[in-house]
């Protein structure tokens, strides 16, 4: 059955790890009351987090699901872990980025400052 949903195999453990570390995150906000708990949770959450993004950036070049109801869903737990929407990379970096990165007066995300043109 998962073999019909994914367009790469690879992506079902990503995916699974994504999915799990969401719905923790949502059974956090829903039932952690006490500081004590939420403050350690946070730390945990912005560390387990940072994975989001890269999954994210991979899902934005190549979609996860056949399904699009399927990436949908998918988007808003990325975009909810990572405060990327699926628009902005898309926009930002897919369309900026990709095609002016050889430019980098134009890039929306330059390797260069922009102050003195030194690299970063």
């Amino acid at each position: 059955m998962l073999k019909g949903l994914f367009h790469n195999p690879a992506d079902r453990l990503p995916t699974a790890i994504i999915m799990a570390f969401f719905l923790v995150q949502v059974a956090a906000y829903l039932f952690v009351d006490s500081l004590w708990l939420a403050i350690p949770l946070a730390v945990l959450f912005l560390t387990l987090g940072s994975m989001s993004i890269a999954i994210s950036h991979n899902h934005c070049h190549c979609e996860t699901f056949k399904s699009p109801l399927l990436n949908r869903i998918y988007e808003v737990s990325l975009y909810l872990q990572s405060g990327v929407s699926p628009y902005a990379w898309v926009l930002h970096h897919v369309v900026g980025h990709h095609y002016n990165y050889l430019q980098q007066e134009k890039d929306p995300s330059p390797w260069k400052r922009p102050h003195d043109g030194s690299t970063m």
